[in-house]
C-alpha cells in the first residue's frame, strides 16, 4: 500500500510538471528598433519597426519593416516580414521567443527578449531586444525602448 502511494505521488509530480506550461504574458505593442548607440535624425530617420502580436486566434507574431521619417527625400524598401514567435524561455519574468522564416537566401532566424515584465533587478539594456540572423550567420541586434527604469 505504502509503495502505491508513492508511485502515485511520484506519477502525480511528473504529470504536473510535464502539464504546467512555461508561461508569459507577450504584450501587444509597436517598437521603433536601433542599433546600440544609434540616435535618430530628426530630419531623416530611418528605422526597423517591431510589431509585437499575442494573436488570439494563431498565436503570438512578430512584423518587422523598415521605415523612414522626417523631411528627407529617400525611398525606404518596407521589406515587411512576419515571424510566429515560440516561447523558448522565461528567466526573471523576461519571455524569450524564437521564430524562423525561409528567405531565397536560406533560413533567416528571429530572437526576441521581452524585458517588460523583467522581475530581477539588473537593468536590462532595453525594454525589447531583437536579433536577427541571416542565412550567412551575420547577426545584427536592435533595441527598442531604451531602458529608463
Amino acid at each position: 500500500m505504502k509503495k502505491l502511494v508513492l508511485c502515485l505521488l511520484a506519477v502525480a509530480s511528473l504529470g504536473a510538471n510535464a502539464l504546467t506550461p512555461m508561461m508569459h504574458n507577450l504584450e501587444s505593442g509597436v517598437w521603433t528598433l536601433r542599433t546600440k548607440g544609434e540616435v535618430p535624425n530628426p530630419n531623416c530617420d530611418v528605422y526597423t519597426q517591431l510589431t509585437l502580436d499575442k494573436g488570439e486566434m494563431i498565436g503570438p507574431f512578430a512584423l518587422l519593416e523598415n521605415g523612414v521619417a522626417g523631411f528627407c527625400e529617400i525611398y525606404v524598401f518596407p521589406n515587411e516580414r512576419i515571424y510566429h514567435l515560440q516561447l523558448k524561455s522565461v528567466s526573471c519574468g523576461s519571455g524569450h521567443y524564437e521564430a524562423s522564416r525561409i528567405t531565397e537566401s536560406g533560413m533567416e532566424k528571429l530572437t526576441v527578449i521581452d524585458h517588460r515584465t523583467r522581475i530581477c533587478r539588473d537593468l536590462p539594456p532595453a525594454q525589447i531586444l531583437v536579433t536577427i540572423e541571416s542565412p550567412e550567420g551575420q547577426k545584427q541586434v536592435l533595441f527598442g525602448n531604451p531602458s529608463r527604469f
